[in-house]
């Protein structure tokens, strides 16, 4: 019994620390559990008419403690062989606020920003080319209804002026 109260302390300490700073926003993640259906289309090469795509991404808790959301995802790209596949992860940090994203597709793992506007999520980042030269990108996720989310894909050689290459929408099943 002893060892338990000396267990629980930490928590108590914790829990008091977090009063005095009032509390912390709520998890919104929830905001994706559940399968997902995906259309939509890209950008393609410089010429040539946009790809459309289609998938399906299953959105669930990792476990009861709802520490992180997985999703599995697995879509196809017009004009290209065989299905891609992608496995993300989502995280929320109560003591900062703040939302963790990491994406792993095709070998690659990408850990873009992400962050939340009342029901915009914007996952955000930049990159170097080998010229020097940085570019920004940009997906939202804009929350319509509890079912349906539009997304957009958005570049941008400055940081504030964007272009669309990308766009579709996702609903709920």
């Amino acid at each position: 019994m002893t060892r338990s109260i000396y267990l629980l302390l930490p928590l108590a300490i914790a829990a008091n620390a977090a009063a005095g700073q009032g509390t912390a926003p709520p998890n919104r993640l929830d905001m994706f559990v559940g399968t997902w259906h995906a259309s939509g289309s890209m950008a393609a090469a410089r010429g040539k008419p946009p790809q459309h795509l289609q998938g399906t991404n299953v959105c669930q808790w990792s476990g009861a403690t709802h520490l992180f959301l997985v999703c599995d995802g697995v879509f196809r790209v017009e004009g290209t062989r065989g299905e891609e596949h992608q496995l993300s992860v989502y995280a929320y940090d109560p003591a900062t606020g703040r939302y963790r994203f990491a994406n792993l597709s095709g070998g690659e793992v990408g850990t873009p920003e992400l962050s939340l506007s009342g029901n915009t999520w914007t996952y955000s980042g930049s990159f170097t080319d080998q010229q020097g030269k940085t570019h920004w990108y940009r997906t939202l996720n804009i929350f319509d209804s509890p079912d349906r989310y539009r997304y957009e894909i958005q570049n941008s050689d400055d940081g504030q002026r964007w272009t669309t290459s990308g766009s579709g929408e996702s609903r709920r099943q």
